[in-house]
Parts: C-alpha cells; sequence; structure tokens
C-alpha cells in the first residue's frame, strides 16, 4: 500500500491523541476542508485493513477501534516499505547529510530522499526562511550545496529539526530508556540519532534528573537528544569554534557546582584537549541552565510570593484554603514560569478557556493578577501565566468541597501546568472525583502503585501495557470528559 506524507502524519496523530478537530489539521497542513475529506477517504483505505475507522463527529476526527489494532497500524506505518520523508523528516536528513559531508549535490540528496532537486532547493530555503540567522548556504558548480552556518549554529539546527520528528515517537523513546532498549522503525529517526549512545546517555542523566532536572519528559527528551548529538559531533572531529556562542546561547560565569562537575564527568572521554573541553562545557552548561531550577535569579522572594498570594487570597476571600501541598506547588510553577527560560514554552489554553477560567473564578484572577502586577514590574504578566496559577488556587478550592467516590491518575508528558489544568476540569466536571494525581511517562513504571486508582488517563499514547487507560489530549474534550463519565459509571455497576 501507498501512503502519502501527509496522511501518513494525520494517522500518526490520530494514534496519538485518539482524536483531534478537523481545523486543526485544516490549519496545520494549509489545505480546505474539501481536501481533509479527501485524504479521510484514503486514509480509512489504509485503516479498514486493521479493523479501524475515522471517524467525523462535532467536527471532530476520531480514530475508533481496539487499542491492539492501533498498535498493529502504527507498527506498519513505521515499517513501511515505501516509505515517503514528511517535511520535519527530510529536512532532519538534509542536514544531518549536508553536516557530516555525506552529500553535497542537489541529484545526489535528491536520490537519497526520493524527491526531485527542486524539492531539496525548496526544503532548503524553507528552513532558511524558517532560522534566518542560524542557516545560511550557497550553491557552488563545483563543490555543490556549501554551507555557511559555523558549529554552534548547525548543533541547534539539528536539535531543532531532529526534536521535532523524535517528539512524535515519545513514549517508545521513554520506554526504551526505562527497558535500555528500543524498538524504534521510523527510518529518518534511524539515520540521525545514535540510538545506543542516546540510551547510555540517559544512564548517566538518570542519577541526577530528579535533583537538577525537574522536568517533564518532553524536555527530559530535549535534554537528552542535545547532549547525544553534540557528543557525536565531537566525535566526528567537528568542534565549536569559539566561546561566542549565538543568540540562542547565553554565556555565563563556570560554576563550580553538581550541574558542571556532571558535564564534565560526561565529557571526560570524548573532549581531549584542554582548550575544547572547556569551550564543549561551558557549551552544554549554558544549554543546561534553561531545564534547570538551581540557577534560578530569586527563589527564596518567589517562595514569599507564593505565601503572599495565599494569604492574600485567603483574606479578600474570608477562607482558609487547607492544602497542604499549595504553597510548594505554587513556588514550583512560579519558578518554571519566571526564572526558567523553556524554549518553545506553549500553553494549550486557548481564547475561549481563558475566558472560562476567568468567569469560573473571577475574584482570584483579579488577586492574582494584581498581585504578580506589583511583584513583577518588568515582567509581562499574559492571561496564560494568570490562569494557570489561578488554576492551582481552584484545585484547593475544589479540595475543601465534600469527599467524592473515584481516584485517577492522569499520565502526562507536557508539564506540570497540563496536568492542574486537567485536574481541575475533571473535578469541576465530575463531582464524583475524588482525587486526581499527576505524573510523567518516565516515573510511571518507577514510582506509582496503580493499584490505588480507579482509572488512568494519559495525554500520550502509552501502547500494549498491563492496564487499562484512557487516551485524552492536551486540551482536554467534551467528548472525552463524556467517555471518562462513562467509564466510571461503568464501574460503579
Amino acid at each position: 500500500m501507498y501512503i502519502s506524507a501527509r496522511n501518513r502524519e494525520i494517522l500518526e496523530l490520530l494514534l496519538l491523541y485518539g482524536e483531534a478537530s478537523k481545523f486543526d489539521f485544516i490549519n496545520y497542513f494549509q489545505i480546505s476542508e474539501r481536501t481533509l475529506r479527501r485524504d479521510l477517504n484514503e486514509i480509512n483505505e489504509y485503516t479498514r485493513k486493521f479493523s479501524l475507522i475515522v471517524i467525523t463527529k462535532d467536527d471532530y476526527l476520531i480514530l475508533q477501534g481496539e487499542d491492539s489494532n492501533k498498535n498493529k497500524l502504527n507498527s506498519w506505518i513505521n515499517s513501511y516499505d515505501g516509505y515517503v520523508f514528511s517535511s520535519t523528516e527530510r529536512k532532519s536528513l538534509l542536514l544531518y547529510y549536508l553536516f557530516y559531508d555525506i552529500g553535497r549535490t542537489l541529484s545526489d540528496l535528491s536520490f537519497k530522499l526520493n524527491v526531485s532537486p527542486d524539492k531539496i532547493n525548496q526544503e532548503l530555503n524553507s528552513i532558511k526562511s524558517e532560522f534566518p540567522e542560524e542557516f545560511s548556504f550557497q550553491i557552488e558548480k563545483a563543490k555543490g550545496i556549501v554551507v555557511l552556518s559555523n558549529e554552534n549554529q548547525k548543533r541547534f539546527l539539528l536539535y531543532r529539526y531532529i526534536y521535532q520528528m523524535c517528539n512524535k515517537s515519545l513514549s517508545q523513546f521513554i520506554f526504551a530508556f526505562r527497558v535500555s532498549d528500543i524498538s524504534i522503525n521510523n527510518v529518518a529517526i534511524l539515520e540521525c540519532v545514535n540510538i545506543s549512545s542516546l540510551i547510555e546517555i540517559e544512564k548517566r542523566f538518570r542519577s541526577i534528573r530528579s535533583t537538577l532536572f525537574n522536568v517533564s519528559d518532553e524536555d527530559y527528551l530535549k535534554i537528552l537528544l542535545y547532549f547525544s548529538i553534540s557528543i557525536e559531533r565531537i566525535d566526528n572531529g567537528y568542534k565549536l569554534e569559539a566561546l561566542n556562542f549565538s543568540n540562542f546561547f547565553e554565556n555565563t560565569l563556570n560554576r563550580k557546582n553538581s550541574l558542571y562537575t556532571f558535564i564534565v564527568s560526561l565529557l571526560d572521554e570524548p573532549v581531549k584537549s584542554t582548550s575544547s573541553s572547556v569551550i564543549e562545557i561551558n557549551h552544554l552548561y549554558n544549554f543546561s541552565l534553561d531545564f534547570t531550577n538551581q540557577e534560578s535569579i530569586d527563589t527564596l522572594n518567589l517562595e514569599n510570593l507564593a505565601e503572599s498570594l495565599i494569604q492574600t487570597v485567603e483574606r479578600r476571600l474570608k477562607l482558609t484554603l487547607k492544602s497542604r501541598t499549595l504553597k510548594e506547588d505554587l513556588t514550583n510553577h512560579l519558578i518554571s514560569t519566571f526564572t526558567v527560560s523553556r524554549e518553545n514554552n506553549q500553553t494549550f489554553f486557548d481564547k475561549k478557556m481563558i475566558t472560562q477560567i476567568k468567569n469560573d473564578y473571577s475574584n482570584i484572577y483579579t488577586i492574582v493578577k494584581e498581585e504578580l502586577r506589583n511583584f513583577f514590574l518588568k515582567e509581562s504578566i499574559t492571561d496564560d501565566k494568570v490562569v494557570y496559577i489561578v488554576l492551582h488556587f481552584g484545585v484547593a478550592l475544589l479540595e475543601l468541597s465534600e469527599k467524592r467516590g473515584y481516584d485517577l491518575l492522569v499520565v502526562c508528558s507536557s508539564g506540570m501546568g497540563t496536568s492542574k489544568m486537567i485536574s481541575a476540569i475533571l473535578k469541576r466536571n465530575i463531582p464524583e472525583i475524588n482525587s486526581v494525581d499527576t505524573v510523567s511517562v518516565y516515573n510511571l513504571f518507577h514510582e506509582v502503585d496503580l493499584t490505588k486508582y480507579d482509572l488512568v488517563v494519559s495525554t500520550i499514547n502509552l501502547g500494549e501495557v498491563p492496564f487499562s487507560y484512557i487516551v485524552i489530549s492536551p486540551v482536554i474534550t467534551e467528548i472525552q470528559i463524556k467517555e471518562i463519565k462513562n467509564r466510571l459509571d461503568q464501574l460503579e455497576e
């Protein structure tokens, strides 16, 4: 069976989330509704062979069928013989070939990627358009494509495109780290990523993750990929030119702390010369700071802000919040929001959801926004930053109400903010819920006693696991809330 790159991407997204708005696909692929309908007819030719079907309901595309059949479909997509690379995969491979001198002429690269030379030229210009500061090239008759970017920029570009490609297989990577083995079948990933090296690096990181990198699974994969790419570049003799990094990286003074010491030990073998060691260590150290919370500008002040927020809300609303974890949760959230610069840190709130939260907790919203503006005089206090904090208070208010019946576990790879949002929405819409705990995919099999929970819901497809669960999107929909209600009703029966 032949499957186009766009149809394969649509299927991959539906396998990941179970359902999604048709308008999301129309906007993402820049196609018409008529084209999407034609694509769905083609897609269902593949899905029917696996006893699956994609239906449209209330403007949502929903992949229906047994989980075991979905896993079979996913395996087929990843091992498809007539492999057609998506644009992200093609760009990743194109950069990999160019940066490792595997191919330089348009004809060589078009043969490797099974597209026309014009398409290669189009993809190169697309990369330049996306990253004009980092990517520059020229085409010469004798040499072919000559990349003008420096080594710092090359690593950044490899990291950005390879991460986009690998994040779709996030759960497979997380499981691989757990069992020190991997079953990734994606041709592009296998070409661009040294899987065995990545697993070995993760083993080293595992010992410090909880203390230095209190991050989501997505950010954890970012860290590992960047270190893996950097070490492979070092091993192949590609060195950083100087300590004057691109705008994405800011120079900081060497700090002889646990993070710095860890990086020194990690690079002890591949980095040989003293001068190279200093450059490489500082480079990776600066990158790592974006994901650590140990270098916060003033953690103590943020702890005081969290306490002040709680006291102000309690005083003005004339109530006492009994949550034992509210201050700690607020402090951690404030640190991650205002002192840790997370690249491409996207929230999942749309305008409608922000309006709903502002209406549901209008008094708390007003208080929180006033307090944040008073504290961060120069910081832009946007609505999405405020509503995340408001949701922490919403959860605390719900804990004041009477005990309910069911205990849920939310498996989430998108970060604490998304987990809190899902928790608050579930408790508000399903009053029978007693508690909602959250856990990352990484920690799911290490620290959690699943027997404590009546139901597991996950924002990522976990594949075949020894327990039942419901897949939801990070922005949980009414249809998914109804599905959870129905499952809980079945438990009661």
